[in-house]
């Protein structure tokens, strides 16, 4: 066994060869016989008249070099290869060994923290026709007061603390039409739903986001993931299951997302209009609400018409 420091050597070829593609490799072993490090470099050629240093050191004083391997690649595998000056020097005794300071005690190191508040937005469907997978981008916000500890601060804000302090932080449900979703970390750490206040320990510097989403009906359900955004319906009843809720839905019994004729309504209600014949009167359009005949004096003619009551009050009218 070696028992040294640094282990080096020459090495070249002694036959012409492949100076790109001829290696020599050295691999040294401690006492157990485990890797402590492996060197490699190309061998010169035989015609350069030279040889090559390749070599390796002990980065502790208490774990020497025991044992090395020398194997070579490529052609050299095949042919002679000099090895000579076969350095062994520096035993532990003599070997001059770097110092590190010793690491700092748990509790010591003191982080920043970085608190911010963003707007989560849908850029649009991240599966091309398939609306109901959205990716999203985020827009910051300012003037959104949050608490550290129980003071208040405005983001964005940074505090410092030292490793492994507990600190909470308080978000508000809302901002300015939009309503608090969840806490986030840098690390990819995300807190649960709606919880607006969480308690931490301090490990690491890190960033801390308070995430907000457009909540337009004010029912409790993100506009993302409401599927009657302008109307109120905490309960997402959906009758036919088309993905509209029944308070925004347009053609009950159908799918809302079916218009082949792209005149805006479903449809399911498009063949629910049947041929009328003039006589007697003209059926409801798919439940949208109550439909009469009605004569109607318009510049001294009689017309008939049909007026129809829809569910958002409105009055529309359907001359024949």
């Amino acid at each position: 066994m070696l028992d040294q420091g640094l282990v080096g050597l020459y090495v070249g070829r002694m036959t012409p060869g492949s100076p790109e593609g001829d290696t020599a490799t050295l691999t040294a072993y401690d006492s157990d016989g485990y890797v402590m490090g492996q060197v490699q470099r190309h061998l010169p050629d035989a015609s350069q008249g030279i040889t090559g240093f390749i070599g390796l050191g002990a980065t502790y004083a208490d774990q020497p070099i025991k044992t090395i391997e020398l194997s070579f690649g490529g052609t050299a595998m095949k042919e002679p290869v000099r090895v000579d000056q076969l350095v062994m020097c520096y035993t532990k005794a003599e070997l001059e060994f770097p110092t590190f300071p010793p690491p700092p005690a748990f509790g010591e190191p003191v982080y920043t923290v970085l608190v911010q508040a963003v707007e989560s937005q849908a850029k649009g469907p991240a599966v091309a026709g398939d609306p109901g997978h959205n990716s999203m981008s985020s827009a910051p916000l300012s003037g959104v007061i949050m608490k550290v500890d129980g003071e208040p601060q405005n983001t964005t804000f940074a505090f410092h603390r030292h490793e492994g302090t507990q600190v909470s932080l308080l978000a508000p449900e809302s901002f300015n039409g939009l309503r608090f979703v969840y806490w986030r970390s840098d690390d990819g750490t995300s807190f649960a739903l709606g919880q607006t206040d969480i308690l931490l320990p301090i490990l690491r510097e890190a960033t801390l986001t308070a995430v907000f989403m457009a909540d337009t009906d004010g029912d409790g359900r993100m506009d993302e993931a409401d599927n009657c955004p302008s109307n109120a319906n905490p309960d997402q009843a959906d009758d036919d299951n088309d993905g509209v809720g029944n308070e925004c839905d347009l053609c009950p019994g159908f799918d809302d997302h079916v218009d082949a004729d792209g005149n805006g309504m479903p449809d399911g209600c498009d063949a629910a209009i049947e041929p009328h014949d003039g006589t007697g009167p003209r059926p409801a359009v798919c439940g949208m609400g109550l439909a009469t005949m009605v004569p109607l004096v318009v510049a001294g003619l009689m017309v008939i018409g049909m007026v129809s009551r829809l569910k958002s009050g409105h009055i529309s009218q359907d001359h024949t």
